[in-house]
């Protein structure tokens, strides 16, 4: 396997197995891939591409140099490919996906009434997908890949803690009240 494929071969892996794996997985998962000529040192260096790839600790986070150590590294997938956070008409030569946000993060309540595309396959998106090597991937690995990295899919985090104080003092309003 060459390092391109080998690079897009653990892409797919990570995104597979929500989008991390700690590097014993990892290697065993090469290994069982039949992945011929895969050696230790042409992994490490498929994995020191920092375009597509993190190297973390599993307790600390703390990024780690380009040795991992088997017993402490966990490889995060990562991308620059990002959702437009406007409306696709609204673009002009836009280099992010023309995506609706909640469709990626599984539930769009518009589906086909939405404003924004639920078109994966777009020429727009394709282009993109190809360009960053990502056109392999399905979409569930790739929804994975976009919501580690795009932090504009997470949730507001004020109307998160409204919706959770709601719920809060209804709970402990039912044990106050009686």
């Amino acid at each position: 396997m060459m390092p391109a494929e080998l690079s897009d071969f653990i892409l797919k892996t990570l995104c597979q197995h929500q989008g991390c794996l700690d590097y014993k997985q990892l290697c065993l998962a090469v290994r069982r891939s039949n992945a011929n000529g895969a050696t230790d040192e042409i992994l490490r260096s498929v994995l020191n591409d920092s375009t597509r790839f993190v190297m973390a600790r599993a307790k600390s986070g703390k990024v780690l140099g380009s040795e991992p150590s088997p017993d402490t590294a966990v490889i995060v997938a990562k991308t620059a490919l990002r959702v437009c956070p406007s409306l696709e008409e609204d673009c002009d030569s836009c280099s992010d996906l023309h995506l609706c946000r909640y469709f990626v993060n599984g539930g769009c309540k518009y589906k086909n009434k939405c404003k924004h595309t639920h078109d994966l396959d777009s020429y727009h998106n394709t282009v993109l997908l190809k360009r960053d090597g990502l056109l392999d991937l399905d979409k569930v690995e790739l929804f994975q890949l976009l919501l580690q990295n795009d932090t504009s899919l997470l949730p507001n985090v004020t109307e998160l803690y409204k919706l959770m104080r709601e719920v809060w003092d209804i709970y402990w309003g039912k044990y106050i009240l009686c």
